[in-house]
């Protein structure tokens, strides 16, 4: 016999769940086509969006960072998650919004918390990406080696 099926609910599919991410974007090719994207969604208001630029310009270093795991591991949520913290974090640092004491020690924290997770993704890409050239170097078949990706 066939088993029953539930009418308007696919296989694997949870009813009444639906994926909240972002509009997909196109591999990116430099950090600053972000800017739009958060801005128009809300994650930047106001002059943050500016600021975000500023950042990008100076080479702001978790910024850099960032960049640099996205490259290896192109995961716009978190590559946008990350620039909106920065934006946060250097608001209060150059005093544009009053922080407080509790403030900046959430910013110290927040900016020790941001360098550790860029510094780990960091690790993590590097660590795949020798395991990947060891494995071609070796003469591994090409399916095991993008099981290492």
């Amino acid at each position: 016999g066939t088993e029953p099926s539930t009418p308007g609910i696919s296989p694997g599919s949870t009813p009444g769940v639906s994926p909240a991410r972002p509009r997909q974007l196109s591999r990116l090719t430099d950090v600053s086509q972000l800017i739009p994207e958060l801005s128009s969604s809300g994650a930047l208001v106001g002059t943050e969006g500016l600021l975000l630029q500023q950042l990008i310009e100076e080479k702001h270093h978790i910024v850099r960072a960032a960049w640099e795991v996205y490259e290896v591991d192109p995961n716009v949520e978190e590559l946008m998650e990350t620039l909106v913290h920065v934006v946060k974090l250097e608001k209060v640092r150059r005093g544009y919004v009053s922080g407080g004491a509790q403030g900046h020690e959430t910013v110290s924290q927040l900016s020790a918390q941001a360098q550790a997770q860029a510094q780990e993704k960091a690790r993590e890409a590097e660590v795949a990406a020798r395991a990947q050239e060891s494995a071609t170097a070796q003469g591994m078949p090409a399916e095991f080696v993008r099981l290492l990706q």
